[in-house]
């Protein structure tokens, strides 16, 4: 799902290292957001709870 898309080289103090870039596709990414949204209960609940802590 998540894939490797290249990356980029970098240089510091220490020397060089590489910087992995990864990536999905739209359509799993937003199958991914949906699987783990709040339903409209859980995201009241989680509101209230918010508002509880001020």
């Amino acid at each position: 799902m998540i894939e490797d898309t290249g990356g980029q080289i970098r240089h510091d103090a220490l020397g060089s290292y590489r910087v992995p870039f990864y990536g999905m596709t739209i359509p799993t990414h937003m199958a991914w957001c949906s699987a783990v949204a709040f339903t409209d209960e859980e995201m009241v609940a989680f509101e209230a709870e918010l508002e509880g802590l001020q």
